[in-house]
């Protein structure tokens, strides 16, 4: 079982039924809808998360990929998490995966995608990554 992001770490901003958006204090939280981001839904939550990231600009201090509700991914969704932290680099924000189940994380170090970015395990990991 993932662990689950506190409801006071980040004020609702949007929500849709592929992603729910949040942002407190230069934390950007994305979390995809699951149980699945396939090829349909990861072009949707990608531009739903370009525009929040580029909305906030040089407030954003981090992007948090929450994946907490999805449980499978094809090769758009490793994209889409790509394309994310590519877009907070461009804010000089950095980017952080939460929430990954045992499946996905086995995927993204067979990938070697797990190097692109932070992952926080668990939410005291996550607490540290945005105090940095």
């Amino acid at each position: 079982m993932s662990p689950t992001l506190s409801p006071d770490l980040a004020a609702p901003l949007s929500h849709s039924p592929f992603v729910s958006i949040r942002f407190r204090k230069g934390v950007m939280v994305l979390r995809p809808t699951g149980p699945k981001l396939g090829q349909r839904e990861s072009g949707i939550v990608a531009e739903e998360c370009r525009r929040a990231i580029a909305g906030y600009g040089a407030e954003l201090r981090h992007v948090v990929i929450d994946l907490s509700d999805v449980r499978g991914m094809a090769s758009l969704g490793l994209g889409l998490c790509i394309e994310m932290r590519n877009a907070a680099r461009k804010q000089n924000a950095s980017c952080i995966l939460f929430g990954l189940g045992q499946e996905l994380r086995d995927l993204f170090v067979l990938m070697k995608i797990d190097r692109l970015f932070t992952i926080a395990q668990s939410t005291g990991d996550l607490a540290q990554a945005v105090a940095a």
